[in-house]
């Protein structure tokens, strides 16, 4: 009788305790990361009332006879089975794809393991998880590190002094303007017009600089020069000191004087007329070389009318290139070409003579004239716009925006400064028997024995999944199973209490045959 009082007593208590699973995976349904648990029983011993004989040829054989004493708690597992995922559109929210857990840190150096990864960046920078403890991995840009177990910071360097600038690729160089001083004051918009005099306005943040772009620059000191004139004649005062110009590559001379042909015959070294301007540059495109006929007893000669020479020769008379030049030459003399200039023009080639009416029917145009690099490009500097300019600042994590984390752990942000950033990379580790973790409460595990040491490794790498951003993985609890299981236990319990209530009754009995 006290045997089946036993049995009954050991039933409730397991029973119980699977309630207590039951309901512990039941309230924890909504739970992320949460794996649920079950209870499995056993039965305890038993006691031989008979032993087992063997059969012979003359004497049957008996099989035990035996007496249970109830049941007991046999395990009690966690189940490890992946759920799956809720999506939260929050990036610092973080799902596993496959094996693994996170790792985290407490501020006693005791390490937690979870599938929860509801993450966040405290303001020191610190990736912490729901309950404020670290997360472990690597603290800057991981590219080529192993996995590690080290707390993860955010760190954003501070900005260092910068003067404003603005680049263009111009002529195969790239020419860059800039402020003198640092700050954001430079970060000025900046229109090089054409025009004379030299001046410049300045309206708000837009500078405009009138300066002949035609002008004669032959090196980057004179179109700066030409620049700094402007500025100065307008009276501006730049909040970030002067504008400055540089050029990288260094440009190749690629200056170059009008110059243009003809041909009087069927041999080019002595009956062709070269004519070349006197100086490189555009401006000798505009000449033109015209001719007179006139007839004798008059004489031949050359003036400038604007910018054409225009010869007067005899129709009979010939002229080869040198008497030619003698006649320019004494037109630059009245007209007052210096030597050097455009119009200081050269006659070379033809040394077969021709006459008036011969030349009075090749007029020449000159072509071909470049001005240097600095004169080319003091006509397309067009509008830049000047910026990057800015004072040293301290930085920090409030400075980042779009913090995000990839399938491969990688947190990266950006900067209004430095632009996109690699900031850390979140690791996981593996265990051979994750089922043999143990449980302590906030969605965290522990190592134990029986789980094995924690292997690190980058997500997707060696076993483990890749992480999922903006998720959150469910809690495994399958409702409808746990609601079965717990009418069959409540079923149960029910009926080890009637052992209990009949054995009582049993024993009242026993106690009133005395009476």
């Amino acid at each position: 009788m006290l045997v089946s009082l036993y049995s009954g007593v050991s039933g409730l208590t397991a029973h119980q305790t699977k309630m207590d699973i039951i309901g512990n995976n039941i309230a924890n349904v909504n739970t992320y990361g949460f794996k649920s648990s079950r209870v499995t029983f056993k039965d305890v011993y038993y006691q031989n009332l008979k032993n087992a004989t063997e059969g012979t040829a003359t004497v049957g054989g008996n099989n035990p006879s035996q007496r249970g004493y109830g049941v007991n708690v046999g395990t009690i597992d966690t189940m490890m089975s992946r759920s799956g995922f809720q999506t939260t559109g929050n990036g610092l929210d973080l799902a596993i794809a496959g094996e693994g857990f996170f790792q985290v840190q407490d501020k006693v150096g005791n390490k937690y393991y979870t599938r929860a990864g509801i993450l966040s960046v405290d303001n020191y920078g610190n990736l912490v998880d729901a309950n404020g403890n670290f997360v472990l991995g690597i603290t800057g840009d991981p590219t080529g590190q192993v996995a590690s177990s080290d707390k993860i910071q955010l760190v954003v360097p501070n900005i260092t002094d910068a003067a404003s600038s603005a680049s263009k690729t111009i002529l195969g160089s790239t020419i860059t303007i800039s402020s003198t001083d640092v700050g954001e004051d430079g970060n000025i918009t900046i229109n090089f017009v054409n025009g004379t005099p030299p001046t410049s306005t300045l309206s708000g943040s837009n500078l405009t600089v009138t300066f002949d772009q035609s002008g004669d620059y032959p090196t980057l000191t004179s179109l700066q020069a030409a620049i700094d004139e402007a500025i100065k004649n307008g009276g501006v005062t730049l909040p970030a000191g002067a504008i400055n110009l540089s050029v990288e590559p260094t440009p190749a001379n690629t200056s170059a004087a009008a110059t243009n042909y003809v041909d009087f015959g069927a041999t080019p070294a002595t009956d062709r007329l070269n004519v070349t301007a006197g100086k490189n540059g555009t401006a000798g495109n505009a000449i033109s070389i015209k001719y007179k006929e006139i007839d004798a007893p008059a004489v031949a000669s050359a003036e400038w009318d604007g910018d054409t020479l225009v010869f007067s020769l005899v129709k009979t008379d010939t002229y080869d290139a040198a008497a030619l030049q003698t006649l320019a030459d004494a037109a630059g003399v009245v007209a007052g070409v210096a030597a050097g200039d455009t119009k200081d023009l050269s006659f070379t080639g033809l040394t077969t003579l021709v006459t008036g009416t011969d030349l009075a029917q090749k007029p020449i145009k000159l072509g071909g004239g470049d001005n240097t690099y600095y004169e080319n490009i003091a006509g397309m500097l067009g509008t830049v716009k000047l910026d990057g300019g800015r004072t040293a600042a301290e930085q920090t994590v409030g400075n980042l925006s779009g913090i995000a984390i990839g399938n491969d752990g990688v947190i990266s942000a950006y900067h209004n400064v430095f632009g996109q950033m690699t900031l850390g990379r979140v690791d996981l580790v593996t265990f051979d028997n994750p089922a043999g973790l143990e449980q302590s409460g906030n969605s965290y595990f522990i190592q134990t024995s029986a789980s094995g040491d924690p292997r690190l490794c980058k997500p997707g790498y060696d076993g483990s999944g890749d992480i999922v951003s903006g998720s959150l993985e469910m809690s495994n609890v399958d409702l409808a199973k746990e609601f079965a299981d717990m009418i069959t236990t409540q079923r149960g319990f029910q009926a080890n209490s009637r052992i209990i209530t009949t054995s009582d009754e049993i024993l009242q009995e026993l106690v009133n045959l005395k009476k």
